[in-house]
């Protein structure tokens, strides 16, 4: 490929990206998800960082999810963090039969081989 075709495809891919960004800070309301009761998540590193918004997320949605972490005690710290927020904004998850379910899966290391066969 010749540097002026490289610079000119550089070029375009830089502002799709930006026409993207610019689009992304204007619709700042997510569509509208579809439900997803009856559903079955396995989640893995479900205690913090883009893990647990991913539980939460789908908690909100109606799916059983399954929170597998490498601490049990974490996992239930995750879990109880996700109700009780739920909770916070007037909306009890005993009331409310919108929500799903959580099951926390502790000891579950996957960066260890022979854990993973055992199971």
């Amino acid at each position: 490929m010749s540097s002026a075709g490289y610079h000119a495809s550089t070029y375009a891919v830089r502002r799709i990206f930006a026409c993207l960004w610019r689009q992304s800070a204007c619709n700042i309301a997510c569509p509208v998800l579809p439900r997803l009761e009856g559903k079955t998540v396995l989640v893995t590193g479900g205690n913090g960082g883009i893990g647990l918004e991913t539980v939460r997320g789908l908690y909100q949605r109606g799916a059983h999810v399954l929170l597998g972490c490498r601490t049990e005690s974490k996992g239930f710290e995750a879990a109880e963090l996700i109700t009780k927020s739920r909770e916070g904004k007037g909306k009890s998850a005993e009331k409310n039969e919108n929500v799903g379910s959580i099951t926390v899966l502790g000891g579950l290391d996957l960066s260890n081989i022979k854990m993973v066969r055992e199971s």
